[in-house]
């Protein structure tokens, strides 16, 4: 688990009164897990949703760093990158890699396992990502420009070709918080009480 948000929960000192706390804690850690999962598909937290990717980008869109690592990969672009969709991606290793653990006798840790952990941690708190622009990308943009599908041919020529002039592109990512306690907390408070009710 890729850099996980750590929980404390006291809840007016009901998890004191409890002999043992792991049952609620996994309660409390599946409904992190999909709090987080649901922020994903709104596009958003607590209502609030969040930043597009590439706002300034005007006309028709091209997801700019996914456009590069097919190129990086060796693969035509793909037409699903003209899409500007959800401020994350809705794969599945995204969402199944959500997972909570207990780390204390009053937290829960929440984050993101597997392939998408890097991908996640850089949304959850924002920052700059870097990716080394290769020969690979460089051959296969022409590829792109070959055999793509033509109105990605013509977004790659109007857009890429400035970008693999470079050696790395750098990029700023907004920060996207699909990991909070904040939004959860009455149904949080609601599974403590339970669980002191049923010992």
């Amino acid at each position: 688990m890729a850099e996980p948000e750590t929980f404390f929960f006291d809840s007016g000192g009901l998890l004191a009164r409890m002999e043992d706390t792991r049952p609620a804690l996994e309660d409390i850690g599946l409904i992190l897990e999909a709090a987080g999962q649901d922020a994903i598909v709104a596009g958003g937290l607590g209502g609030v949703k969040w930043p597009q990717k590439y706002p300034r980008q005007t006309g028709p869109f091209l997801h700019l760093d996914a456009a590069l690592s097919d190129l990086n990969r060796g693969i035509v672009v793909r037409k699903s990158r003209l899409d500007r969709g959800n401020p994350l991606q809705l794969g599945g290793d995204l969402l199944r890699g959500i997972k909570s653990r207990i780390s204390g006798r009053d937290s829960v840790e929440v984050g993101v396992t597997g392939p998408a952990s890097e991908y996640a941690g850089i949304h959850q708190h924002g920052g700059t990502t870097e990716t080394k622009i290769t020969d690979t990308a460089k051959s296969t943009y022409q590829r792109t420009l070959e055999e793509g599908d033509i109105r990605v041919r013509e977004l790659v020529r109007m857009r890429m070709g400035f970008v693999l002039r470079r050696k790395t592109r750098k990029t700023r990512v907004h920060k996207r918080r699909f990991l909070s306690a904040r939004e959860s907390i009455d149904e949080i408070r609601e599974a403590i009480i339970e669980h002191v009710e049923g010992q």
